[in-house]
């Protein structure tokens, strides 16, 4: 073998050791666009293993700092465990420009592979001071030390409408000087903002902060840089400012040290015993001004998608036989930079086809290098014959300041399939984001189910919303038992425990001996009563009540003052020396002495003093009626809307989940199912157990085409229906009483063997888990207050809040959920699945109010 084909074959095996291997890989850039003189870092994902770089390429513009933060990430979904490992890697930016990116070979665990090479922009600080140098300390200095300064992340001055600007704003501080920051505000009109909430809980507006230290004017500082995007809604001129609140420590000289005192409001809510004096100060800049260009008019008849940036599409259609009756999927696979907020799926409509609504999946970052998403149509062919299909999509470009059309044709042939019985085809409907699937039937029947159940002839109750107002005392005194049980059986043990003189030691034997006493005493017959009170009852009396050892009967009678004990005493211990003489009989006997050996326990009478109490403040919801038409007979005769009235005449009545049913069924004679839907709904979450709610709701669900709830069809609804059961309120009396049980199980500690001990313990602790988890699943879910029903059935969606403004074109159906986003006076931002847009306020109604 020469030696050039020696060099080709390790070069070939080299190559191989990176080709064999296909890693789940991903990777990132962050913060973009980068800037010059800051760092930045790279970010590797996989869940494979822990990724690394074999080596630090050399790379013009930038400088690398070494290995950062090491994590991992444990997801479970639907009982499949997955695991992704983040590794990030720190560098400098040292020019302007584009910066180029080589190919990065990566190890994950014992394999190889390779990163495509990629190129990322830096732009310049541009940061202006006018400083001085001088050292006033008079106020108006303080802006030389503490400053903030916001800018645009690009270098263009002009924007369309639509397009994704980012922003930072810099808080700088003159290093040594001890301040708070809060979120910076924008103050800024018709934008909206990028949602960040996945990668920043505290604030959806920034995508966090990052900090490192410059050289200004010859002084250090340290600067807090916040990144954020937003896009204009309207064409025009965008101004405004930025203002940031903050909190100044300066350290107070030792003389000068105050003394707490309980009149110095300013300081108690932070630290009374603080070493620092503190002073709030708002600092802020104004943001030059933004010019906002309108899109211009599309020449072309494609239909727009909705994406404005820079933007691949990609039409992937399978190579098979198609026949009529099997459907087959076709996927726009999309890529590039500008944000997926306004992404839609268009309407795609082909001769002999029927199309189903499409699933758009999301896959992007809110600091990625690209971002990329997936339109899927299921498809199913109705006629044999050869076929055309013929898309038209546009984006808008951005950099080229025009839309770009996408195009996709092929043509298929059609063959006829395997009919089903009565030419019904079946196919399964795909929906995004754990909706449950759901058969769709082609050419089914209609509905022919029984009609919906009749009124509640009563009312319930009133029920507290927010709903978690409900039983608050309850929940906070029962929690509170626990502890307070435990503390006082401490306590107690502790005095039992001290050192105890002989006297109490004898009265403490006796208590102990009272039931051992009481229950020997209900068996005695005639012939044993007198000796046990000689020989048992005298010496336990005795004991109790510390008289000298030894006592005998006739000496215990001249020391008691109770005179029904006395003659019972007496007439036991003269039956020892005169047989047969007694002056009471044997049922007196055992009435006195199982009455002086008993009881009454106070925790007895309190409980049924508080049911007493319980019972005589019983409420009684039975309808009383305060209005001159009676809503039951405006019901019989057909006049639904004044029944609906009638029924909500008293706003009270409004939380009450029986009288929201009775509306609703009102609503449902009527025809306006979406109305009717949302007052069985919002019964439904105010009273979950009620079958005659849920079987109304249900039955106005099938009529909207929508699933059902409380069915189960996976593992995983199992969990949701149990979790349905109850309120939220509901769940945190559980957690509670959970709660209560665990201290009294500590207090019980000593008398449950070990292991039965740690069983009960565990079990305690689980259920208080998962009933403060339900609940908070909850609180997020249904009884949020952004959660909301679409109440038309034709209610359009636009992209901007204006009726100017792009329609999504999507399926909104009435009845359906959705989740408020922004509130405007006219104009309600919402979301549905992966889609967001904004809808008149009309054409929604909030659940919780």
């Amino acid at each position: 073998m020469g030696k050039i084909e020696r060099n080709l074959l390790i070069i070939f095996i080299f190559l191989l050791n990176f080709a064999n291997f296909a890693a789940d890989i991903d990777f990132n850039i962050s913060p973009q666009p980068l800037i010059k003189g800051q760092r930045a870092q790279l970010e590797i994902t996989s869940s494979e293993d822990k990724p690394e770089l074999m080596e630090f390429p050399d790379i013009d513009g930038i400088r690398w700092l070494g290995k950062g933060t090491v994590s991992s990430q444990t997801e479970i979904i639907n009982f499949k465990v997955s695991k992704r490992y983040t590794v990030t890697y720190n560098f400098l930016v040292e020019k302007e420009g584009e910066i180029k990116f080589p190919q990065l070979k990566i190890k994950i665990g014992n394999k190889k592979t390779i990163i495509d090479a990629f190129s990322v922009d830096a732009i310049l600080p541009q940061l202006n001071l006018n400083n001085d140098s001088s050292d006033s300390s008079s106020p108006a200095s303080l802006e030389k030390y503490l400053f903030v300064h916001a800018k645009a992340l690009s270098d263009k001055n002009e924007f369309y409408v639509g397009e994704e600007i980012p922003f930072e704003i810099t808080v700088y501080c003159i290093s040594g000087m001890r301040v708070e920051y809060s979120w910076p505000e924008i103050d800024l009109q018709n934008i909206i903002f990028h949602d960040f909430s996945q990668v920043n809980k505290e604030n959806a507006k920034f995508a966090g902060y990052i900090t490192d230290s410059q050289n200004i004017n010859g002084k250090t500082y340290n600067a807090y840089h916040f990144r954020t995007a937003f896009k204009a809604t309207t064409p025009g001129i965008l101004s405004g400012e930025v203002k940031v609140n903050t909190r100044i420590k300066i350290p107070r000289r030792q003389g000068n040290r105050r003394r707490f005192s309980i009149f110095d409001f300013d300081e108690f809510p932070f630290d009374p015993f603080s070493e620092y004096e503190v002073y709030d100060q708002v600092i802020s800049c104004k943001i030059n001004d933004i010019k906002i260009l309108s899109l211009p008019e599309k020449t072309n008849q494609s239909d727009f998608i909705g994406l404005i940036g820079d933007w691949n599409l990609n039409f992937v259609c399978p190579e098979q036989k198609f026949r009529t009756g099997e459907t087959f999927s076709l996927k726009i696979n999309i890529e590039g930079k500008g944000g997926l907020d306004n992404l839609r799926a268009p309407e795609i409509k082909i001769d002999g086809f029927r199309i189903y609504p499409p699933e758009i999946r999301k896959s992007s970052k809110s600091v990625s290098i690209k971002e990329d998403a997936t339109i899927e149509y299921l498809i199913l062919p109705l006629k044999e014959g050869e076929r055309e299909i013929d898309i038209s999509l546009s984006t808008f470009s951005t950099k080229d300041g025009k839309y770009k059309q996408w195009e996709f044709s092929k043509k298929i042939n059609v063959e006829k399939g395997e009919e089903t019985q009565n030419s019904t085809f079946i196919a399964m409907n795909k929906t995004p984001d754990n909706q449950n699937l759901k058969p769709v039937l082609i050419n089914d029947n209609k509905n022919n189910s029984a009609d919906i159940l009749y009124l509640k002839k009563k009312k319930y109750g009133t029920i507290k919303v927010p709903v978690w107002k409900n039983n608050l005392l309850m929940v906070i005194l029962i929690a509170m038992t626990g502890p307070l049980v435990l503390l006082f059986s401490e306590i107690f043990q502790m005095i039992k425990n001290r050192k105890i003189s002989p006297v109490e030691l004898r009265k403490r034997e006796a208590l102990a001996k009272r039931k051992k006493l009481l229950k020997k005493a209900k068996n005695l017959n005639e012939e044993e009563i007198n000796k046990f009170i000689r020989e048992e009852f005298c010496p336990w009396l005795n004991d109790l009540r510390a008289y000298p050892p030894g006592t005998s009967p006739e000496e215990i009678i001249n020391l008691i003052d109770d005179k029904e004990l006395s003659r019972l005493i007496e007439d036991a211990a003269s039956s020892a020396f005169m047989p047969g003489v007694s002056k009471l009989d044997f049922q007196t006997k055992r009435n006195i002495l199982l009455k002086k050996l008993k009881s009454i326990y106070p925790l007895f009478i309190l409980c049924i003093s508080l049911l007493i109490i319980s019972v005589a403040n019983a409420q009684n919801f039975e309808n009383k009626l305060s209005i001159k038409q009676n809503p039951y007979e405006l019901f019989d005769k057909g006049n639904f809307m004044d029944a609906a009235i009638a029924f909500s005449a008293d706003k009270e009545d409004l939380n009450d989940p029986y009288v929201l049913y009775n509306i609703g069924c009102c609503f449902y004679r009527m025809g306006k199912f979406p109305d009717a839907l949302f007052y069985f709904e919002k019964a439904n979450l105010l009273l979950p157990r009620d079958s005659d709610i849920l079987e109304n709701l249900n039955h106005t669900r099938k009529k909207l085409e929508l699933p059902e709830k409380g069915i189960i069809e996976s593992p995983s609804d199992i969990f949701i229906y149990c979790r349905d059961l109850f309120r939220p309120d509901e769940w945190l009396i559980l957690a509670s009483l959970s709660f209560m049980i665990f201290f009294v199980l500590l207090c019980l500690r000593k008398k449950i063997p070990f292991e039965y001990l740690c069983v009960f313990i565990i079990i305690a602790i689980f259920a208080i888990g998962i009933a403060i988890f339900a609940a908070m699943q909850q609180f997020s879910g249904d009884y949020s207050k952004t959660l909301a029903i679409i109440r038309s059935q034709a209610a359009n969606i636009h992209v901007l809040p204006s009726d100017s403004s792009e329609k999504i074109k999507i399926i909104l159906r009435g009845g359906e959920k959705v989740k408020i986003v922004e509130e405007r006076s006219d104009w309600i931002r919402i979301r549905i699945n992966s889609n967001e847009g904004w809808i008149r306020n009309n054409n929604i109604k909030k659940i919780w109010n």
